[in-house]
């Protein structure tokens, strides 16, 4: 599975084209423009502050619907340094749990990051890291362990380490955003993270195989296009691995990896995407078959 992503990864690199098109909404210069020296002031996803909401809809038998919301912010310290924090909640809607259907709820790590970026022309370089306060693991009960659960499962396992039970995670981040001057966006980005242990003596259920320090990574690269209305669509490819637990998702199994089409806008005060996350391999795909992962993905969100 991941010589295919790979694959995938390189067809998407060679899909940039260079015709010139007229700015629309979203190439609206702001103040901070002229500091990121972009070639038509539009600011990177990276830069700049932002407030807004993600939202996953997954539907699957036992599950019914999980729903796992992170709201999150993003403020720009600098014009090359942005603080951004997230805060996971789970929630489920007619959770089958001892013969009752119930909403549950539970409640994810909240994650807090810094990350420097650099614009020259139309490339944006960036660098960071991030830490998650443990707050999954502060209740033990099993509504809210499957809540939390249900929502990893419902973003293919990206971004675990918002779910991960009773461990510190602490990751770091790279990447990059290149703009054509045709309004065609390309990023990517590597984001491994170092899960670790708080109780050494308790098995863990979310986010590793082991009561042992853990190494895992997370991958993604994009293409988008975006019309000068400020109107787009594109799609991404993103894998989860774990480095250190070979049958982490299974017997022979340790990465998971996703295909993320949507659809998006993006003006000088407000943003958007709608889009389908289907898993593609084991142990969560193929996405739409019976009980596998293909989410409904929904962000909102405004420039301040």
């Amino acid at each position: 599975m991941r010589h295919q992503l790979l694959s995938l990864l390189g067809i998407l690199s060679c899909v940039l084209a260079a015709t010139p098109a007229s700015a629309g909404p979203g190439s609206e210069v702001r103040d901070s423009d002229v500091d990121h020296d972009r070639a038509d002031g539009v600011l990177p996803l990276i830069a700049g502050s932002r407030g807004g909401v993600d939202v996953f809809w997954w539907s699957a038998k036992g599950v019914e619907s999980a729903l796992p919301l992170v709201p999150f912010v993003q403020f720009e310290l600098s014009p090359n340094l942005v603080l951004d924090l997230h805060v996971p909640i789970g929630f489920v809607v007619n959770a089958h749990i001892r013969g009752e259907d119930k909403a549950i709820l539970g409640l994810g790590n909240p994650t807090v990051g810094l990350t420097y970026f650099t614009t020259s022309n139309h490339l944006t370089w960036f660098i960071g890291g991030r830490a998650s306060l443990p707050l999954a693991g502060v209740n033990d009960s099993r509504t809210w362990l499957i809540a939390n659960l249900s929502s990893a499962l419902s973003m293919a396992l990206y971004d675990l380490h918002y779910w991960a039970y009773k461990y510190l995670p602490i990751g770091a981040r790279g990447g990059f955003e290149y703009q054509s001057k045709s309004s065609l966006f390309f990023r990517g980005a590597l984001e491994p993270t170092v899960y670790i242990p708080l109780n050494a003596d308790e098995a863990g259920t979310v986010g590793a195989a082991g009561r042992k320090t853990q190494l895992f990574y997370q991958m993604r690269v994009e293409l988008e296009g975006r019309a000068a209305s400020g109107w787009g669509g594109g799609a991404g490819i993103q894998i989860f691995h774990a480095v250190t637990e070979g049958d982490t998702l299974g017997r022979g199994d340790n990465a998971q990896g996703a295909f993320d089409p949507f659809l998006s806008y993006d003006s000088s005060t407000t943003f958007g995407r709608l889009g389908c996350l289907i898993a593609l391999d084991t142990p969560l795909g193929l996405g739409f078959d019976r009980g596998k992962v293909a989410a409904l993905h929904m962000t909102l969100g405004t420039h301040f």
